[in-house]
């Protein structure tokens, strides 16, 4: 079964996709998120690190048992996506000045301006029924998994990071460094490869039926489900 992990990168979307019989790892930079959708063969499973569903009134739960399950410093990964009214704003102000009257009060952080669009070409695309294919996942929570339980020590962009990182998924992706060397350092950058292999590997779990998800019984105004798939 074709799965593919994929992670925001500065080209657009980096991609990854798996198939493991026969074998095949395969990266592909895509610079909108329908090429995404659209690109063929089509994975049968989609692990994607973006918020999906978003509440208008607050943080959403998911989130909140994702900070207590990581941890400091890990838990400082995970931050509230911005209310939907927010991602059409056109710059950090704006953005902000929505977010606050969205919200009664609760401002926006840089962080999650920073991935606002890209949220917002998931969110005018995604449904409630697309949602069974198309699943958010959190990389540090993926990590803290396949780390049998345990949250990583160091930040993925450090070298120590990356290496306790690649101990981890080289057992799973036998060509991984093949693919490190080659990355086009133009569209993604080496920790957005290796946040695209964990959420793979999150991607195989949800194939095989043995994924986990942080969740509750939230829906937000779409019907979506807010939880985070490991």
């Amino acid at each position: 079964m074709l799965v593919a992990g994929v992670d925001g990168s500065r080209g657009g979307w980096l991609c990854l996709l798996f198939s493991p019989s026969p074998y095949k790892l395969e990266i592909r930079y895509l610079p909108k998120f329908i090429d995404l959708i659209r690109q063929e063969p089509k994975p049968k499973i989609i692990a994607i690190d973006i918020p999906i569903g978003l509440w208008e009134k607050g943080d959403r739960t998911c989130d909140k048992e994702a900070r207590a399950l990581l941890g400091w410093p890990r838990r400082c990964s995970v931050f509230p996506p911005p209310p939907r009214s927010a991602l059409k704003a056109e710059d950090y102000n704006e953005a902000r000045e929505l977010s606050i009257k969205a919200t009664s009060g609760k401002s926006l952080s840089k962080q999650s301006f920073a991935i606002a669009e890209k949220i917002r070409q998931v969110d005018e695309w995604i449904s409630p029924r697309r949602q069974q294919r198309v699943l958010e996942v959190h990389p540090e929570v993926s990590f803290w998994a396949l780390n049998k339980g345990n949250s990583l020590k160091n930040n993925k962009k450090s070298g120590d990071g990356m290496e306790e990182r690649l101990r981890l998924l080289r057992p799973l992706f036998v060509d991984l460094d093949g693919l490190l060397a080659v990355i086009d350092r133009h569209n993604a950058a080496v920790d957005d490869l290796l946040d695209a292999a964990v959420a793979v590997w999150t991607a195989r779990r949800v194939a095989a039926g043995e994924e986990c998800r942080l969740r509750s019984e939230e829906r937000d105004c779409k019907g979506l489900r807010m939880e985070i798939t490991y």
